[in-house]
């Protein structure tokens, strides 16, 4: 807390003492009731032990002459405004807290004596008077202590006051023990001394911060005045430049709304400039992906030409040559059957929209593979939910959907593998999945598996044939319809696809 916080709420505190007062009323309620606690426990524990009625009348009396200070304070002591009120007050709490040191002293010596560790009650008596009085208040209750609880032990030392033993907390004869209470009451009298010391220093110096800080304040009203002053001077001088502020707000609100429109202009052509950067850099990346792709095979087939043509391969080997060139051959012609496709999609070529049954092109799609999927000894099952509601799309790109998804799935599914399509509506969408029961996709390679001419290392290995195109086509196909399409995929388990696209309104 800073020292302007603290001094604060200590000018708080003294400009309220009355409150204060009730405070102290308060703690002491709590006092009593924590003393007639203990009492009933002693009671319960140490049966015998204490004169349990005997400290009841002293928390008695602590309870009454706690309401008559409340009483006094609620009647003739409401407010500490004037000095007289403030001075009454003091000597109030100086009371309070002499009689509290007295009723302390009186329970001690009815609950151990010397024995009793709650003797320290002193010194938070002490602090109080050290927070709220003077420092020679404070000196004066830390003596005051000092002399009440070396008397007290002086008493039953000397057998002038009856001793109470604390049968069961402590041993009996400590009280008889001069070296013990002396190093008790110096202990207690060092201690208390030296916290009024310490509180009423600290107490004295918010007192000075606080006369600081009122002079301060008195200098600041004296400024503020003439900061009014000051302050006309300016207003007068306001109003003779508001005439031209406005003039200057409006040419500003036009230079803003020019500038606002050059702004919108300078990022649209950013935009446009970005997206131009990145289309040529698409396009130079699709050019050295096509040339790679195409020029390798090509090769091949020139050079099992060329050993026929030179004369290099003996006839009866001719044929398989050729067959291998064919093939070669064939992977280029779906190749570039691949690439007219993802061509066509990308420009939107979608010159025959039409409203299409998306189940009609599934079962027509299925019809084809159905010979496929025999062969490569894998079932082919759809659950196709009825009363499907129609797309609006191209039907060849609708047809190219089903064909690259339901085509990977044969593919890359082992003999005995399953491969199930379901087809379904929710939602104002179609949602279909194409599931198999294949090799997977390895987890590093999830993140490519829509990119163009990419194709997972153990689907290299099981198989040559692929151009790496067909699920690039099928995310641009979804996209541009509206849809979204995603998979999950566990290696050695199988892959599940999923897209969804949005029905037609018509």
């Amino acid at each position: 807390m800073s020292a302007s916080r603290v001094t604060t709420l200590f000018t708080s505190f003294r400009q309220e003492l009355g409150d204060r007062i009730d405070w102290l009323v308060s703690l002491r309620w709590i006092a009593v009731g924590a003393t007639l606690l203990i009492i009933a426990i002693s009671h319960l524990r140490l049966p015998g032990v204490l004169p349990v009625w005997r400290l009841a009348a002293a928390a008695g009396v602590l309870a009454f002459y706690n309401l008559l200070i409340w009483g006094y304070r609620r009647y003739f002591l409401q407010t500490t405004r004037s000095d007289e009120e403030v001075r009454r007050a003091t000597w109030l709490v100086r009371l309070q807290i002499a009689l509290d040191m007295l009723c302390v002293t009186w329970l001690l010596h009815l609950a151990g004596g010397a024995e009793n560790p709650f003797y320290l009650y002193y010194l938070v008596l002490v602090g109080l008077a050290s927070a709220l009085l003077t420092q020679t208040d404070a000196y004066g209750f830390a003596a005051l202590s000092s002399l009440l609880y070396a008397g007290l032990t002086a008493g039953e030392y000397f057998g002038l006051l009856p001793h109470f033993h604390l049968t069961g907390l402590i041993d009996e004869g400590f009280h008889q023990r001069d070296t013990f209470l002396i190093a008790k009451v110096f202990g207690l009298m060092s201690t208390a001394f030296f916290q009024a010391f310490l509180i009423s220093s600290i107490v004295q110096h918010l007192r000075q911060r606080d006369r600081e800080l009122r002079a301060s304040n008195q200098q600041c009203m004296t400024r503020s005045e003439r900061m009014k002053e000051l302050n006309s001077q300016l207003r007068r001088a306001n109003a003779e430049c508001k005439a031209q502020r406005d003039q200057l707000t409006q040419l500003n609100d036009r230079l803003s709304q020019a500038n606002q429109t050059l702004e919108a202009h300078a990022l649209e052509l950013t935009e446009l400039n970005l997206r131009l950067e990145q289309a040529e850099a698409a396009r130079t990346q699709f050019t050295l992906l096509v040339t790679h792709e195409l020029r390798a095979p090509v090769a091949a087939i020139q050079s099992y030409l060329k050993l026929i043509l030179e004369g290099y391969v003996p006839l009866e080997q001719q044929r398989a040559i050729l067959e291998r060139a064919e093939a070669r051959a064939l992977e280029q012609l779906a190749l570039i059957a691949d690439l007219l496709e993802l061509g066509r999609v990308r420009e939107r070529a979608r010159s025959r929209v039409e409203l299409v049954k998306t189940e009609e092109v599934l079962n027509t799609v299925l019809d084809a593979f159905r010979g496929q999927a025999q062969d490569a000894q894998v079932s082919l099952e759809a659950t196709v939910a009825p009363d499907l509601p129609a797309l609006t799309a191209n039907p060849g790109q609708v047809k190219s959907l089903w064909t690259n998804l339901i085509s990977n799935a044969i593919k890359y599914t082992p003999a005995g593998g399953h491969v199930r399509i379901s087809l379904q509506a929710t939602d104002g969408h179609l949602l279909a999945e194409v599931a198999d029961t294949g090799i997977g996709i390895p987890l590093e390679a999830q993140p490519h598996i829509f990119g163009e001419f990419y194709r997972a290392d153990n689907a290299k290995s099981l198989t040559r044939l692929g151009t790496g195109l067909g699920l690039a086509i099928c995310k641009q196909i979804v996209e541009q319809a509206g849809g979204e399409i995603s998979f999950q995929s566990t290696p050695g388990q199988g892959t599940t696809f999923t897209f969804r696209l949005p029905v037609s309104d018509l």
